[in-house]
C-alpha cells in the first residue's frame, strides 16, 4: 500500500486495464472493484453518525488536497459507503488507487 499512499494524484490520466486495476486492487484492503469495472469502492459501519460525519470530512479533506473527488454515501446515519472513479475517462485510473490507499489511512471510529 505505501506504493499508492506516496504518490500524488496526476492532472491527466487514462483509464486503467480491468486487470491492472484488479492488481493494484490486491495492495489496498476493503477495496472492490464493481460489476461493470468502471468504480472501486469500499464500506464501513461507524460507531454513531458523529463518527460517520468526521470520517466523511476527512475524506473531503484528502480529496481537496488531492483535487480528486470521491462520491460519498452515509446511509442509515453510519454506513458509509466510498466510490471512486475518474469520470472524465470513464473509469478506474491510477489516481483512484492512490486516494482509495490513502482513504484507508484515515482513522476510523467503527462499529
Amino acid at each position: 500500500m505505501d506504493n499508492w499512499i506516496n504518490q500524488k494524484c496526476l492532472g491527466s490520466v487514462t483509464c486503467m486495464p480491468i486487470e491492472e486495476v484488479k492488481i493494484g486492487l490486491r495492495d489496498i484492503n476493503g477495496w472492490k472493484l464493481s460489476k461493470d469495472f468502471k468504480v472501486i469502492f469500499s464500506t464501513w459501519k461507524m460507531r454513531d453518525f458523529g463518527a460517520a460525519i468526521k470520517f466523511l470530512n476527512q475524506v473531503a479533506e484528502v480529496a481537496e488536497m488531492e483535487d480528486h473527488h470521491p462520491d460519498l454515501y452515509l446511509r442509515n446515519y453510519r454506513n458509509i459507503t466510498v466510490e471512486l472513479s475518474t469520470h472524465s475517462v470513464g473509469g478506474v485510473s491510477v489516481n483512484d488507487l492512490i486516494l482509495a490507499a490513502k482513504v484507508n489511512e484515515i482513522p476510523k471510529d467503527l462499529f
